[in-house]
Parts: C-alpha cells; sequence; structure tokens
C-alpha cells in the first residue's frame, strides 16, 4: 500500500560545559545554545525527497570555543512507524571511505546535512557518544543550519515516522603543555579530584 507519511524530528538540547582542570577547578565561561524549534516534519509520498531545516545559534565566553553534537535519543537511529515500530526508514549508510553522501548520489532512507542538503551524514547509533557537527576555537556567537533530508524506499507504508535527537553543545577544555586536563562527562560541578602529576 503506497500513502502519504508525516517524518517527524524532535529535539532536545543539552549543556555540558564543565571542565576540570588539574587542580579542579571548574570553568567559569559561559556556553548558550538555542533552537529554532523543537520538531521538524515532512510531508511524503514513497520514493520521494523531502527536507527540513532547524537553524541552531551557540554562544560562548570560552575562549577556546565548543564543540556541537547531536545524539540520537531513540532505540535505534532509524526512523519508526508510531504504529508498527517494526516498520522503519533507516539513516543513510556510507561506503567505505566516504564521509558524506552528495544529493545527487541518495539512496533510499534520511541523513543530515551541514551544508544546506548539498551533502548528507548518517545519523550515529545510540551507543555512541554522538557525530561532532561544528567545532570552533574561539569565543563568540554563531548560527548553523541543520538539514534532515528523507527518500523513503518506494514501497515504503505510509504513516508517522519519527525518532528524536539531542543538540549537545560542549565547552572546548584549556589546558597548559604542564598539565593534565579532564573533561567533566556531563559531572554536575560538584565533584573534586586531587592534584595530578606527570
Amino acid at each position: 500500500m503506497r500513502g502519504a507519511k508525516k517524518l517527524i524530528f524532535v529535539f532536545t538540547t543539552a549543556l555540558l560545559s564543565l571542565l576540570f582542570g588539574s587542580q579542579a577547578v571548574f570553568a567559569a565561561d559561559t556556553l548558550t545554545l538555542t533552537l529554532s524549534t523543537n520538531q521538524l516534519s515532512v510531508d511524503l509520498m514513497p520514493g520521494e525527497y523531502g527536507s527540513a531545516d532547524a537553524t541552531i545559534t551557540a554562544n560562548t565566553s570560552n575562549p577556546h570555543g565548543y564543540t556541537i553534537k547531536i545524539a540520537t535519543n531513540g532505540s535505534s537511529a532509524d526512523l519508526e512507524d508510531v504504529v508498527e515500530p517494526t516498520r522503519v526508514i533507516p539513516t543513510f549508510t556510507l561506503e567505505s571511505g566516504q564521509t558524506s553522501i552528495p544529493f545527487a548520489d541518495l539512496g533510499d532512507g534520511y541523513g543530515i546535512s551541514t551544508d544546506s542538503g548539498a551533502n548528507f551524514m548518517p545519523l550515529p547509533s545510540p551507543a555512541s557518544n554522538g557525530k561532532e557537527l561544528w567545532h570552533t576555537n574561539t569565543s563568540g556567537q554563531n548560527t548553523y543550519t541543520l538539514t534532515f533530508g528523507v527518500k523513503p524506499a518506494t514501497g515504503t507504508i505510509g504513516g508517522t515516522y519519527e525518532n528524536s535527537f539531542s543538540i549537545i553543545a560542549i565547552i572546548n577544555p584549556s589546558c597548559p603543555v604542564d598539565e593534565i586536563c579532564y573533561e567533566g562527562n556531563g559531572d554536575d560541578g560538584t565533584g573534586t579530584m586531587a592534584n595530578q602529576s606527570a
């Protein structure tokens, strides 16, 4: 059966901005992250291509910048039918050595683009720590466009397919050459660490 389907992408945000130095001093630099929307949807027929954009704005006072990642929240990276979870639209796959898929070469599936839809990448599996989207080495504010592109296979059954994702911003650490530095990995800022020597 062929029919229209709605593809829904739901976002949450996470800020991982507390970083350790060797003296267990927490970073005082600020980091903010905002999204233009927390949900995108695309209405498609099987075999058609469609896309939707979200705007991400990040601002930090950290002179070493930040890193923005995306992580999958669902049980897999696939888009699952809300009525029958065994029906899925898989994320794009890359051949060995590829880092992205040019738009003209897309097969069936879905993925993300950081260059306004010219090239697409697959979504990471939930077991991973996310895929890096952007990275800066200076303080300041930047705005980015994240594009979700979808091309369901011709035989895909109509319905609503969805997944949710976290957009994660992390302050880049500053580590002098004569120190060992540690990333907090989500620590809430109450931990301590003894001095370390190298």
